[in-house]
């Protein structure tokens, strides 16, 4: 039994959990879940090898089953499970489809032409299952990688203000110039100019970014908060 991930960002259209994928022409099941699709993929590696089945038992005694007691592998134990992870839409980097194929070549079988057909709710309750087992693990995770991107946007803002007051200053020394008003400096003053329209600029949409960083961080803290026994 293996894991098959397509990292696929150019993932099929979102629709309703049963569809055909119109790159592999098959049928599928899917969910959507509040996570990149590298913590998503760290996370479903994480179950397959059942390291936190203590905690996920505890956290979830009714609705958890550990990777090889649910029902999609008990009753295809010989058979790999094939998914495509991407963005849920481009915009929002800490949102991820998966999706299940429905159709699988059985290891034993793998050059022979044959498949497997997945029981449509016997995938659905493994995806219900699975998302149970991503959410334990990536919560921290998605935390740990979102508090790194907001470290990187403010630093990225610290390093346009520093531009900026370097370019502040040999604007201010042209200007004290006694030949500022050369043709080469006010050539020179007009491209500091828009050297410094430029920054400005840039540190506004970077103080937006900054935003919605802090906004993705205290959505994650909030669904921390109402889950402490991810903590």
């Amino acid at each position: 039994m293996a894991l098959l991930c397509a990292f696929a960002f150019g993932q099929p259209a979102i629709g309703i959990e049963n569809r055909t994928d119109p790159v592999l022409q098959q049928p599928y099941v899917m969910i959507l879940l509040p996570y990149s699709p590298q913590v998503v993929i760290a996370a479903m590696e994480n179950y397959k090898y059942e390291e936190q089945n203590n905690k996920e038992h505890a956290a979830y005694p009714r609705n958890y089953q550990p990777f090889r007691e649910t029902s999609l592998i008990r009753n295809n134990p010989n058979t790999d499970l094939l998914f495509e992870i991407g963005l849920e839409y481009a915009g929002n980097k800490n949102g991820s489809v998966l999706y299940l194929m429905l159709n699988s070549a059985s290891v034993e079988d793998n050059h022979s032409g044959k498949q497997t057909r997945f029981d449509m709710e016997q995938a659905k309750a493994y995806l219900d299952n699975l998302a149970i087992a991503i959410r334990t693990y990536a919560l921290p995770q998605q935390i740990t990688q979102q508090t790194a991107e907001l470290i990187k946007a403010n630093t990225k803002q610290l390093g346009l203000i520093a531009d900026g007051n370097k370019l502040d200053a040999k604007k201010a020394d042209l200007l004290l110039n006694p030949s500022s008003n050369s043709k080469r400096n006010v050539d020179r003053n007009k491209l500091l100019d828009q050297q410094i329209a430029e920054n400005k600029s840039s540190q506004v949409m970077q103080e937006l970014e900054i935003e919605k960083q802090k906004e993705d961080l205290r959505t994650l803290r909030a669904a921390e908060k109402a889950n402490p026994k991810h903590a």
